[in-house]
């Protein structure tokens, strides 16, 4: 926040990079939310495979999209500084 208060544009810089997070956070916890209700399903013998597919597939979620967080806060944090680094007039 302090290098914000420095600088406006660096919140624009990583605004990007804090979209992207969200999104892949926010499909993480929907999943997350279908597989509970599906859990439930099962447990009431619900033997439907759709069920047992949102249960693979938050857990694929979980072990494949979800970890790419972790660089994409990294991204929001520290990323934004490298998009005013360059002379505009260069592009």
């Amino acid at each position: 926040m302090a290098a914000n208060q420095r600088d406006t544009r660096l919140a624009f810089g990583g605004a990007v990079p804090f979209l992207t997070l969200m999104g892949t956070l926010l499909g993480g916890q929907m999943l997350a939310r279908a597989a509970k209700a599906a859990l439930t399903e099962i447990d009431r013998g619900n033997n439907d495979p759709w069920w047992t597919a949102r249960v693979g597939l938050a857990r694929f979620y979980a072990g494949h999209i979800l970890p790419q967080v972790a660089a994409q806060r990294t991204a929001v944090i520290k990323g934004a500084s490298t998009v005013f680094a360059f002379d505009e007039r260069l592009l």
